[in-house]
C-alpha cells in the first residue's frame, strides 16, 4: 500500500497529521509530493520520500500510488487511474463563504473545480455543518463526505506549544507573561477578493499607532506573535515597515525548517487576534479569549460573504473595528479572559462533532473502509410465482367459475 500526500502549504495541515498517523501506526509506505523546490532536500535529508508536483519523478509515484491524499484544490494535474482513491481532507472550517457561492463565479475557476472534484473518491471534513456546507460551495457529491474531524487537531491541547515556540523563536520569547497570537484571513482565492487586502501595516487600521501599541505590549509584559497569508508575507517584505521589538512574525518557511505546524503552537498562546479565519475554530478548542478585528466587516460581507446568516452568533468574542479599541479589548482579554466563556462554550457545541484527538484515526478508518458509489439502475423483477393477485384477478377468477357451472347444467 503506497499512500502519497500533498498538502498546502507543503508538508502541513490535516495531510500532515494524517501522513504522522499512518507512519507510527501502519507499515504503509509514503511519499509526498511537493510545490516548493527548495524543501526537496530537506525533506529527503529527513529521510522522507518525495518529489516535485508537475516533474516526472511526482508523476511516476502517483502512478503507482493506491491512496492520493490532498488538502485543497491547488494539485489540480493529478492524472488518477480508475482503482487509485483519491481523498481530500478539507483545510480549514470557517465561516468564510467561496466557490459556487458566488453567482458569478469565474468560469475558469469554475472548469478548475469540476476537473478536480470529478477525480475526488472521498472527503473526509471538520463536522456535520462542514459536511453540507462544502457539498454546495464546492457542487461536490454529499454521499462521498464523511465526517471524522480534522486531524491536524489532535495535537491542540496536548502538545508543548510553548516549548515547540521557543524551537522557532528563540529563548527570548521565554521572558513574557502573555503571547498573543494574530492570525488574519487573505482576503482573497483562486476566483475572487474581497475587503481590504493590502495595508501599510499588519492589522488594516489606518489608525494603526506603533508607539502605542509597544507601549502596551511593554505594560503588559506581552509579546505579539503574527503569522501573515504567504501573499502578504511577500507584500511586507519590501517595504519600509517598523513594529514594535515585542512582535515577532512566523511564516510557513519558519516553521517547515523547524519541522512545526502552527497548531502545534495554539496552546502557548493566552489570547488570539484574527477575523474570518478558520484558524479561529482551531483555537477556540483550548476555549480561550478571541478578539476579532473587523476593518473591512462590511466590505467583507457585501462582496465575499459568510456561510451563516446570523455571523455574530459563531464569532465568540468582542469584535472591534480600530486600533484603539483592539489595545482595549486585548487589556480586557487580559484581565478578564471568561467573558465570552459561554458564547465559546455554544459554538463548540455546534461547531465540534468531536473535541477529541482521535480525528487522525477516524480520517484514517474511513479512508480504509471506503468503497466507491455504484450508481448504476438495476430495473427490479419479481418472482412471478410470489406475485400477489391483483384485485381484477380475483373477480375474472369469479367470473369465469361462474360461466364454467352454467355451461354444465
Amino acid at each position: 500500500m503506497l499512500m502519497v500526500f500533498m498538502s498546502q502549504p507543503d508538508f502541513a495541515c490535516n495531510c500532515h497529521a494524517l501522513w504522522k498517523y499512518v507512519k507510527q501506526h501502519t507499515d504503509f509506505e509514503t511519499a509526498w509530493i511537493i510545490k516548493k523546490p527548495a524543501y526537496y532536500e530537506i525533506l529527503k535529508e529527513r529521510g522522507i520520500r518525495c518529489a516535485v508536483y508537475d516533474t516526472v519523478e511526482a508523476n511516476k509515484i502517483i502512478e503507482k500510488a493506491n491512496v492520493l491524499i490532498a488538502n485543497s484544490y491547488t494539485f489540480l494535474n493529478i492524472n488518477k487511474r480508475e482503482d487509485q482513491l483519491l481523498v481530500n481532507v478539507w483545510h480549514g472550517s470557517g465561516v468564510k463563504a467561496h466557490d459556487y457561492y458566488d453567482h458569478n463565479l469565474n468560469p475558469r475557476h469554475l472548469i478548475k473545480l469540476k476537473n478536480y472534484f470529478g477525480k475526488v473518491d472521498l472527503m473526509c471534513v471538520h463536522s456535520l455543518d462542514d459536511r453540507f456546507k462544502l457539498a454546495a460551495m464546492l457542487n461536490f457529491d454529499l454521499r462521498k463526505i464523511y465526517v471524522t474531524g480534522q486531524p491536524r487537531l489532535d495535537c491542540v491541547k496536548k502538545s508543548d506549544g510553548k516549548g515547540i515556540l521557543k524551537k522557532v523563536l528563540g529563548e527570548k520569547i521565554s521572558r513574557y507573561e502573555h503571547l498573543i497570537f494574530f492570525a488574519p484571513s487573505y482576503r482573497s482565492n483562486m476566483s475572487c477578493h474581497a475587503g481590504k487586502i493590502f495595508s501599510d501595516n499588519i492589522f488594516r487600521l489606518d489608525d494603526f499607532d506603533n508607539q502605542a501599541l509597544d507601549e502596551f505590549l511593554t505594560r503588559n509584559h506581552a509579546a505579539l506573535i503574527y503569522k501573515l497569508h504567504p501573499i502578504e508575507q511577500t507584500a511586507f517584505l519590501g517595504r519600509n515597515f517598523v513594529m514594535s521589538e515585542h512582535c515577532y512574525e512566523l511564516t510557513d518557511e519558519m516553521l517547515f525548517k523547524k519541522d512545526v505546524r502552527y497548531d502545534e503552537l495554539l496552546n502557548s498562546f493566552d489570547v488570539m487576534v484574527s477575523d474570518y479565519s478558520s484558524i479561529v475554530y482551531d483555537y477556540l478548542l483550548l476555549n480561550r479569549p478571541v478578539v476579532y478585528l473587523l476593518p473591512d466587516f462590511e466590505e467583507y460581507k457585501n462582496s465575499k460573504g459568510f456561510v451563516f446568516h446570523n455571523i455574530s452568533l459563531y464569532m465568540p468574542g468582542e469584535k472591534v473595528y480600530d486600533f484603539k479599541n483592539l489595545l482595549r479589548a486585548l487589556d480586557e482579554a487580559f484581565v478578564n479572559p471568561d467573558k465570552y466563556i459561554d458564547l465559546r462554550n455554544n459554538v463548540l457545541l455546534n461547531r465540534f462533532d468531536y473535541t477529541d484527538d482521535g480525528s487522525a484515526e477516524r480520517c484514517f478508518q474511513q479512508i480504509m473502509s471506503f468503497k466507491k458509489l455504484n450508481d448504476e439502475y438495476v430495473p427490479y423483477q419479481s418472482d412471478p410465482k410470489t406475485v400477489p393477485p391483483t384485485v381484477t384477478e380475483p373477480v375474472s377468477y369469479t367470473h369465469l367459475r361462474a360461466h364454467e357451472t352454467r355451461s354444465n347444467l
